[in-house]
């Protein structure tokens, strides 16, 4: 503004205006402007922090807009303050994947406060991450084990890598080996690899030692790492030569010790490092005379004594093994021979039956008149100092006319008299000659026999004809004694029958037949296969050589039976024989009559040595077959265990045995009889001197008339065990076992599966002495619930709850008693101060004693707990009479404990009754829940029992003729008609008058039986449901019925048989052993009868039978119904037409826990027609139990369901 003046002097102020131009603001660069990747870091990030300048000649504008903006990929932030500072920060993870020394650069537009624009970019330089490298995925090879085909052991896979930084996460093909390595690694830049070593350079590794190679591998970016792959090593078997020297020889270079010895090696190569080596253990293979001592090295020394092999003749050897191992455990059998030599022994006995100097006359003539043998001839071998001793084993008369020595002489006509005279030496000789040798005391024995030959004896030469000098075979019958000589030319196939007299009978060679016929003969059977009869007297008989058949016959015969393969026969009561069967395979056969036979035998080492009173030796096979009769096989003298097995027909000493009945054990202990399936004995003398009997099948084995302790075996199948009444142990083995003890202390053992231990009255009653010591109790070592097994007790059982006699007697014996309390059938003791335990069997008797002294109720059960020594015991009690001391039982369970005993007794798998499978479809049964209520026991009350399911009947009597089968009795169960049976098919048996093994129309009971159809299943028998055999055209049922171990739903099946019908074909029945849970007397089984008027009938308990009557009758099931009652209640005569009604407001009261609505009622209560019957179910949670049956009715059911008896009708299904 400027102020001028006129000429006047006039005064103006004038302005003039500048305009201003904006002018661009001057930006500069950042003064940081660089991070590096994980330098620096701070919270996670990299951060670049300075100031960028800006000038602008415009007032005011050198400033900065804090808004910045960031180009697309930028991974870092701009944080601009107004006068230039600034951070850039970008996040160091984000940037892990930039490789070394690679860039990025991030750039951002910042601008001045007049607007002026500028970019600015900040550099993010990358730096290397180290690769991370995994572990192979197979890195273990074993030696031998996958050798591929160039004989190297490979192990392929996979080696995992990853790195942060881009295209780095592969390997460098390079790998270096850390150390010595046998094997190589090939890699792939994917990470795929081969490890591979050459097998055979592995081979020095043991078994379980192991070998690492390590081998160094590096990542793109250089990162490295070692990889080890294991190299284990196998148990390479050592190569183990044989010795060598492995002979000795009798009698040669025997050392000083009298041994004979073979010194030597035995090489031994192992691959394996430091196992070329011995254990000096060696084992006997065999039975060996010599030892074998092993060195570490193989260096050995094998000795055996001299003396022990003086048996072995020249060329004869025996060869002693013996088992070496290496020091890996390979093992190698090395043998050593021993070579026999020739020595001057009587080695063997000669078969030779050359009869020459045996036998004499007693007349004038030219027939041989002297004896005159030498015994030498009986034996081969020999030093020349033999001596030969005499037993004499049989002689007609006096043999003072005999001179005995190496040779025999007499001379029967110096015999004062003739034969028939009063000195009567005619007659047969027999000797045992025993020939020792003099040098070494080594003996050999054989029999001989001499003859003298009554005066009016014949020579008789029996030829074809008889003509001439020879003589017919009817001219050998003589009544006197005769040398009977067959000749070569006589007939063949013919008996030549000796007759009376003490004959000589030589055969010539061929197949003869003989019979020496009465008194003392001798008989030669020479060669060929003879039949050889001694007959009547005290024979003796040589069949020579020749497969022959040797008879004694009676009296006690010397029967021998030289070389072949000869069968002797004896028959019991022939004598006492000696038996020799000499060389060959040669069999004894014993035969038994009608009568009751008894064979005595000994055996020693598994042979017969004596039988029924004679000897036997040389014998390779004894067979006995007794016949008819009851027949007893005796051991009696034995002293080693024996085995008799009746199911195989074998025992001990026996090739075979038959119809064998009893059994008496030898003096030793340890004898075993093995029995079929079924077997029951007859009496206590059947069995004897027997301590162990086995089942070779399952089945039924009653020992309840044996007296003895015995330890008995059952199969492993179901098996029905009884034992008798000595302290037996039963082991029933796996299957489901029924294990009766009988009398007596015994010990149970189930074994695996659903086993039922039985005492029955009187069994298992402990003995107390005092009121510390007790005694003859039953012991159950395994008894286990979660398998199945039941304890089934004596009489109709059930828990005791309290006492019903309250007066039980302080009782001190270690402890004291002086109460008790009884919880789930468990009882506890109290000594007055507290509870007491029981920690040992004087314990255990006091509490017996306790309890003894008051009463639990008759019927009743308890159960206490013990601590012994050997671990927890249950002690189970029942009270069968009260105030009756031997009417006690008492079973420990061993090793059990349970909190509550209602799982353990009352059940039973011993009803078992016949089912026919009458529609040929197979047998339905239903499981005992699903079951009937029927008195199958017949004992007057009814029992929850399983039942058959579709329309196979059950073979029943009915007994009383009352048009119905009431109970147990009238069906074929071990209850049948009033008696006791194994088991039903054993009441079947019964009726089998005639004994043929069936039951038909021969039989006066087989139109009597009846088949029940309970086609409504409701255990009662109705209308229509009884019918004839005839009515389904079954003519005979079978008793032969096989053994089975089916189950048919959880229902045993014992045996299954077959019947026939009509038209000749058959069909099947089954024995079924149902589950039972029998009613007692103290379950109140009780019937209510109702009049003619309107009566309240009360059951609920499970077990009532009501029946109304005439009248509007109200049937009550109070709350008990439906605690703890399985069972349903009965009402016969529900009537809706005569008003009756069932009142179930009690039982919804106990399971709603109030007053039921009708609502509640409809859905609680329903009505089931089954059959005939009406079934009402009460539902507990979804699940419906049955409460009660309407008989005969299957009318709707009116209800009362609540206080009020308000009713409704139940809902019906029809």
């Amino acid at each position: 503004t400027f102020t001028i003046k006129s000429a006047d002097g006039t005064t103006k102020d004038i302005s003039f205006t500048i305009n201003g131009a904006n002018d661009a603001a001057v930006i500069g660069t950042p003064t940081v402007s660089g991070v590096t990747e994980d330098v620096g870091v701070s919270s996670g990030l990299l951060k670049a922090t300075g100031t960028i300048s800006v000038s602008d000649t415009d007032h005011g504008q050198s400033l900065f807009q804090t808004t910045v903006t960031s180009a697309a990929g930028n991974l870092g932030s701009l944080v601009l303050a107004a006068d230039g500072s600034y951070t850039y920060s970008v996040s160091n993870a984000a940037v892990q994947y930039l490789q070394a020394d690679e860039q990025k650069t991030e750039t951002f537009t910042i601008k001045s406060a007049d607007g002026t624009a500028k970019d600015v970019s900040f550099t993010i330089t990358g730096a290397n991450d180290a690769a991370v490298i995994g572990t192979p995925t197979v890195s273990v090879v074993t030696e031998d084990v996958g050798v591929n085909g160039s004989g190297n052991l490979t192990a392929v896979g996979t080696i995992s890598v990853s790195d942060a930084d881009t295209r780095q996460a592969t390997f460098k093909a390079t790998v270096a080996d850390v150390g010595e390595n046998l094997g190589k690694l090939t890699l792939s830049s994917d990470g795929s690899y081969t490890y591979s070593v050459a097998n055979e350079d592995v081979q020095y590794l043991r078994g379980n030692e192991h070998r690492t190679e390590t081998f160094a591998i590096t990542a793109a970016d250089g990162t490295t790492k070692n990889v080890s792959f294991t190299i284990n090593g196998a148990d390479d078997a050592a190569a183990i030569g044989t010795p060598t020297v492995s002979a000795v020889t009798e009698d040669v270079a025997v050392n000083g010790n009298g041994m004979l010895t073979a010194t030597g090696s035995i090489s031994i190569v192992d691959k394996d490092h430091d196992q070329s080596s011995f254990s000096t253990s060696v084992t006997n293979v065999g039975t060996n005379l010599g030892t074998l001592i092993l060195s570490a090295d193989g260096n050995y020394t094998y000795s055996v004594s001299n003396a022990a092999v003086q048996y072995l003749n020249a060329n004869q050897s025996k060869v002693e093994t013996f088992r070496i191992t290496s020091a890996d455990g390979t093992t190698k059998d090395v043998s050593f021979t021993i070579n026999g030599a020739n020595e001057a022994l009587p080695a063997s006995v000669n078969e030779s039956t050359d009869p020459t100097g045996r036998y004499a006359f007693t007349d004038n003539d030219d027939r041989p008149n002297k004896i005159g043998f030498d015994v030498s001839t009986l034996f081969s071998g020999g030093s020349g100092s033999m001596t030969y001793d005499f037993e004499k084993v049989s002689a007609t008369d006096s043999d003072d006319w005999l001179t005995k020595g190496v040779t025999v002489t007499g001379d029967p006509r110096e015999i004062t008299g003739s034969f028939y005279d009063i000195d009567g030496d005619a007659g047969l000789y027999v000797y045992r000659v025993t020939a020792t040798d003099g040098s070494t005391g080594a003996q050999q024995t054989t029999y001989v026999a001499f003859n003298a030959i009554e005066s009016s004896g014949r020579e008789i030469t029996v030829t074809n004809n008889g003509g001439g000098s020879g003589s017919s075979y009817s001219d050998a019958n003589r009544s006197v004694g005769d040398l009977i000589v067959i000749d070569e030319h006589a007939a063949k196939n013919k008996t030549l029958l000796a007759g009376a007299g003490h004959d000589v009978v030589i055969g010539n060679g061929d197949s003869n037949t003989i019979d020496g016929g009465a008194d003392d003969d001798a008989v030669y059977g020479m060669g060929g296969d003879d039949t050889l009869l001694g007959g009547d007297g005290n024979d003796f008989v040589d069949g020579g050589d020749g497969n022959d058949t040797i008879t004694g016959g009676a009296g006690d015969d010397v029967l021998l039976g030289g070389a072949g393969n000869d069968t002797f026969k004896y028959a019991i009561g022939d004598g006492a024989d000696i038996v020799v069967g000499g060389t060959g395979t040669d069999t004894l056969a014993i035969s038994g009559g009608n009568s009751n036979d008894m064979l005595n035998v000994v055996v020693s080492n598994g042979v017969i040595t004596q039988f029924a009173g004679g000897t036997v030796s040389g014998i390779e096979q004894v067979t006995v077959d007794l016949a008819g009769g009851t027949n007893t096989l005796s051991y009696a003298g034995t002293t080693e265990a024996i085995t008799v097995d009746l199911s195989a027909h074998t025992a001990t000493g026996f090739t075979s045995i038959d119809d064998i009945d009893n059994f008496v054990g030898g003096s030793n202990a340890g004898d075993t009889l093995k029995v079929a399936g079924n077997f029951t004995s007859t009496g206590d003398n059947q069995i004897s001197n027997i301590e162990n009997v086995t089942m070779a099948s399952n089945g039924t084995l009653n020992l309840s008339n044996q007296t003895e302790a015995l330890t008995i075996n059952g199969s492993s199948g179901n098996d029905t065990i009884i034992g008798g009444s000595g302290k037996d142990t039963i082991i029933g083995g796996s299957g489901n076992d029924t294990l009766t003890g009988g009398e007596g202390a015994d010990i149970l053992t189930g074994g695996s599966g659903a086993d039922t231990f039985v005492v029955a009255r009187g069994d298992s009653s402990p003995a107390l002495s005092g009121t510390t010591q007790i005694s003859g109790y039953d012991k159950i070592t395994d008894f286990n619930v979660s398998e199945g097994d039941k304890l089934s007790l004596p009489g109709n059982v059930s828990l005791a709850t309290s006492t019903t006699n309250g007066n039980f007697d302080n009782v001190t014996g270690n402890i004291t008693i002086a109460t008790h309390k009884i919880a789930n059938g468990l009882v506890t003791f109290n000594n007055g101060s507290g509870i007491v335990s029981l920690n040992s069997l004087a314990d255990v008797a006091t509490a017996v004693k306790y309890l003894q002294g008051g009463s639990i109720g008759d019927g009743h059960v308890v159960a206490f707990a013990a601590t012994l020594s050997d671990g927890v015991h249950t002690f189970v009690y029942e009270q069968q009479e009260s105030w009756n001391q031997s009417k006690f039982t008492l079973v420990d369970l061993q090793g059990f404990n349970t909190n509550d005993l209602s799982g353990l007794v009352g059940t039973n798998k011993a009803i078992d009754p016949i089912v026919l499978d009458l529609d040929h479809n197979g047998v339905a049964l239903t499981s005992l829940d699903n079951g009937v209520q029927f008195d199958i026991n017949a004992d007057g009350h009814k029992d929850q029992i399983a039942w058959t399911a579709g329309s196979d009947g059950i073979l029943a009597l009915d007994v009383d003729g009352n048009g119905k089968i009431d109970n147990g009795s009238e069906i074929f169960s071990p209850h049948f008609a009033g008696g006791s049976y194994a088991d039903g098919l054993a009441a079947l048996s019964t009726l089998d008058s005639n004994h043929d093994g069936k039951v038909d129309a021969a039989d006066e009971a087989f139109s009597k039986l009846t088949v029940w159809q309970d086609l409504n299943h409701n255990g009662i028998t109705d209308n229509g449901e009884l019918s004839s055999l005839a009515d389904h055209s079954i003519s005979s049922i079978s008793l032969d019925a096989s053994a089975s171990d089916a189950q048919i739903n959880g229902q045993s099946i014992l045996a299954d048989g077959s019947y026939t019908l009509a038209d000749g074909s058959t069909g099947h029945f089954v024995e079924v052993a149902f589950d039972t849970t029998l009613g007692a007397a103290d379950q109140n089984s009780t019937t209510l009868i109702g009049t003619d008027g309107d009566d309240h009938l009360h059951g609920g308990a499970g077990m009532y039978t009501m029946t109304g009557g005439a009248g509007a009758d109200t049937f009550v099931l109070d709350a008990d119904a439906f605690k703890d009652v399985k069972l349903a209640d009965v009402i016969t005569d529900y009537k809706a037409s005569e008003g009756d009604t069932l009142d179930v407001s009690n039982l919804l009261n106990s399971l709603l826990g109030h007053e039921a609505s009708e609502a509640e009622a409809l859905s609680s209560v329903k009505t089931t027609v089954s059959g005939a019957n009406t079934v009402v179910s009460v539902n507990d949670n979804g699940a419906w139990h049955d409460v009660a049956v309407l008989q005969g009715t299957a009318e709707a059911v009116k209800i009362l369901y609540d206080d009020k008896h308000d009713a409704t009708t139940a809902p019906h299904v029809g």
